[in-house]
């Protein structure tokens, strides 16, 4: 992974903000197995949101010459160069989340804080971002566009990316998320970064949709870890 020398033009996060993310059966399995986080890379994202690291051309084209023209030569440098994976994470619990992400009502979610998630992760390579949610086709939208300074070890090169997948597609503000990025040259559909889970894990919440069957088994899985359960706020 490239190791990110700067920041610009990001709120900070309190490392102490909540955040939650949901596992379906199968997601939450191989978690346990494998302890590592699953990140996608945002091509692969992309294959479902087609919006993922497109920006809206309105966006670009209220920015002032000089602007438009760094952004975009760097934008597209990076597209070229460079592969980001993000796991995605939520700061609050709504219906839609469960909607979305857990379909068969067979999963959990699990509740960590930005600051213990990023410890595991390694704040070096890794950067907790909050999501923008715009609306595409409101050419009124102005935004700056935040980039990411990195050093390339291999190459001892530094560069600058665009952070567009800070911005998504406004149909998706009930996510309230925050994403975990980080950026390399290799071009796979995914990675898994190795962490310690219960350095992680402050408490699961069960789907408050499962069936009595369904909530058992999480239940028993959860227990079985040793996993603290706390209820639904949907409850």
């Amino acid at each position: 992974m490239l190791r990110i020398t700067k920041k610009h033009g990001f709120n900070e996060i309190n490392p102490n903000t909540r955040i939650i993310r949901v596992f379906e059966e199968w997601k939450y399995e191989d978690l346990f197995k494998s302890n590592a986080i699953f990140f996608p890379s945002i091509n692969n994202l992309r294959e479902k949101e087609p919006l993922e690291r497109a920006i809206p051309e309105c966006i670009f084209d209220r920015l002032k010459l000089n602007e438009k023209q760094f952004y975009r030569a760097i934008s597209e440098n990076t597209d070229k160069t460079f592969t980001s994976f993000v796991s995605c994470w939520s700061k609050r619990e709504c219906k839609e989340l469960w909607e979305n992400y857990d379909k068969d009502k067979n999963g959990f979610a699990i509740s960590t804080t930005v600051g213990k998630l990023l410890n595991e992760l390694n704040s070096n390579y890794f950067f907790p971002c909050e999501v923008d949610y715009i609306e595409i086709n409101n050419e009124k939208i102005a935004v700056k566009m935040p980039f990411v300074t990195f050093y390339d070890d291999s190459e001892q090169w530094e560069y600058f990316i665009t952070v567009k997948e800070k911005f998504k597609n406004g149909d998706f503000i009930d996510d309230h998320e925050i994403r975990f990025i980080g950026y390399e040259r290799a071009k796979e559909n995914w990675k898994k970064i190795s962490v310690n889970l219960n350095n992680i894990i402050d408490y699961a919440i069960i789907n408050p949709f499962a069936s009595d069957i369904n909530h058992r088994k999480i239940y028993d899985f959860l227990t079985e870890h040793k996993i603290t359960i706390n209820p639904s706020e949907l409850i």
